[in-house]
């Protein structure tokens, strides 16, 4: 009887229990708790709510915060790709480019020489060119040498004579004018000094044909500063010229055509001439160089000295070492080593400063000179055109005693 009865007090207060759950339960627990217990646990259940509340509204924050960060950067990408590049950026930059662009086809007369005597008969050359400010076309002078007649071909076919204003051999530039009166597109020139080995670059020529006119060929900037020596059939070395390298294909017919880099700025002129036995390497005339010269022949003016060509320089002289003719020209012992001149040209710019036959060359640019391969090098440091000062020594003749005098003259072209 005593066990039923605490079973069902028990019951009881499960009861009561639950039903305080059920009610409001801040106001049923502080009959229960003390206040100070009570007001503790409203502050908590306070504090989670504000925290949970913030939680919510920060994770909210953030994700609008990441999605708009992520359209915007879409928004800019797309932008600036659509601005600067489009779909093709190589085809966007030839359609920048190609109407600044144009072929050259000259007239010349070839001379044959025959057992019969020397026949002539007319043909044609092919080169490329571009359009400058004040409408004026860029290209080699190679390709315009010896022309009779000059055409500029646009790139949308029409024709249009054109006469040569002024071209340098040493620097293989021409300058033309055309005779026309379409609205013509000047490239823009870039800084080749800013250039770089490995900066993308494209080539717009006429290679073989005029009609393969336009032909772009892409490639990279294989090298700077390329030293080349240009050479006639006998291996005579008769100009330097320091070039860009590309690997961009170049064929006959490029010469004289545009090398752009990838904002489509002209940063060299292409050279065919120098590169007809190689593939894979083609070479480029730096523009800043280029453009002194293009300058000085469009005001008439004389062509300043390259900072990328020189021409070989000329003595016009053959010679020995003293040391080994000293016994055969029964030289004195006064006669001092050197060059011991045995003949001298005498349309030599050397001849007409006074040199003679058996002077000995003792230095040059007060440079000490003790052999003719001293001589050769020395000469090989300064372009044709420069102005030097040679002393020499002139043995003594018909009784006078010999005596040492300076020499000054321009340097002959080799050739």
């Amino acid at each position: 009887m005593k066990n039923r009865k605490t079973l069902c007090i028990i019951a009881l207060l499960i009861f009561a229990m639950l039903a305080l759950t059920s009610c409001q339960s801040m106001g049923m627990l502080s009959g229960l708790l003390n206040s100070s217990e009570a007001s503790e646990i409203e502050e908590s259940f306070e504090e989670s709510s504000l925290d949970d509340a913030e939680s919510d509204s920060s994770e909210a924050s953030t994700d609008e915060s990441d999605e708009s960060a992520e359209d915007v950067l879409n928004e800019v990408s797309k932008e600036d790709f659509e601005e600067s590049k489009g779909d093709s950026p190589i085809a966007d930059l030839y359609d920048y480019c190609i109407d600044s662009c144009v072929s050259i086809v000259c007239k010349v007369v070839v001379e044959t020489p025959g057992i019969w005597g020397t026949t002539t008969e007319e043909g044609t050359s092919l080169g490329s060119g571009f359009v400058i400010e004040g409408g004026h076309i860029v290209t080699n002078h190679h390709v315009i040498e010896d022309a009779k007649e000059i055409k500029v071909v646009f790139n949308d076919g029409e024709e249009a004579d054109a006469e040569l204003v002024g071209s340098d051999e040493t620097c293989d530039i021409a300058v033309l004018k055309v005779k026309t009166d379409r609205a013509l597109t000047p490239v823009k020139i870039g800084d080749s000094s800013k250039v770089r080995v490995g900066e993308e670059v494209i080539a717009i020529g006429t290679p073989s044909s005029i009609d393969f006119a336009g032909t772009l060929t892409y490639g990279v900037i294989s090298g700077l500063n390329r030293k080349l020596e240009v050479t006639n059939e006998s291996g005579k070395v008769l100009k330097t010229m320091y070039l860009i390298q590309t690997d961009a294909t170049l064929n006959p017919g490029n010469s004289g055509g545009p090398l752009f880099n990838m904002k489509g700025q002209v940063i060299g002129i292409n050279n065919m001439k120098l590169i007809s036995t190689y593939e894979g390497i083609g070479f480029s005339i730096p523009i800043n160089g280029a453009m002194e010269i293009i300058n000085a022949l469009i005001k008439g003016e004389d062509v300043p000295d390259s900072d990328y060509a020189t021409t070989a320089a000329y003595l016009g002289i053959s010679g020995a070492n003293v040391s080994n003719v000293r016994e055969q020209y029964k030289l004195g012992n006064d006669v001092p080593d050197g060059v011991f001149v045995l003949s001298v040209e005498r349309n030599s710019a050397v001849y007409a400063a006074g040199l003679s036959i058996y002077d000995v060359i003792t230095k040059f640019e007060d440079v000490e000179i003790k052999s003719l391969e001293a001589l050769k090098n020395e000469l090989s440091k300064h372009s044709a055109g420069k102005e030097v000062t040679m002393e020499i020594y002139r043995p003594s003749r018909n009784g006078n005693t010999g005596e040492t005098m300076k020499i000054k003259f321009k340097l002959d072209k080799a050739g």
